[in-house]
């Protein structure tokens, strides 16, 4: 009895806010990565004929908008991590909201700075 207690006060604020682990990209990261690809390219300078989502993050107890990092295949060993934000809505689009170039296979995804200090500044104040 004592271990079932101790398992359910796991669940603490951290379990339920904040970015989630790392998990294999799926059609849906894909299919956002497509969205946003003619921003990447503009930012990136690159053509990036290779452009496949490979993992993601997703931050979890924002509500309105779904938060993404992911990973994003763009050459042989080659890799970009995007910052992508879908606000909820059935007429909504993707926006970029920060690249990082320069990254390999094995490098974690870790949170990046969005581009609009406003947008950076509410998410600090939830995540909190």
């Amino acid at each position: 009895m004592a271990e079932i207690c101790q398992q359910n006060t796991k669940n603490t604020k951290a379990d339920k806010f904040g970015w989630g682990e790392t998990e294999d990209a799926n059609e849906r990261t894909q299919e956002l990565c497509d969205k946003v690809k003619e921003e990447v390219q503009r930012q990136t300078r690159g053509d990036n004929t290779e452009y496949k989502a490979m993992k993601y993050r997703q931050l979890r107890g924002i509500l309105g908008a779904e938060h993404f990092l992911i990973k994003v295949q763009v050459g042989d060993t080659n890799y970009i991590h995007l910052y992508v934000v879908k606000i909820v809505g059935p007429n909504a689009s993707p926006t970029l909201e920060g690249v990082q170039q320069n990254k390999t296979r094995d490098d974690t995804i870790e949170p990046i700075p969005a581009s609009p200090p406003q947008t950076v500044t509410v998410l600090q104040a939830i995540v909190s």
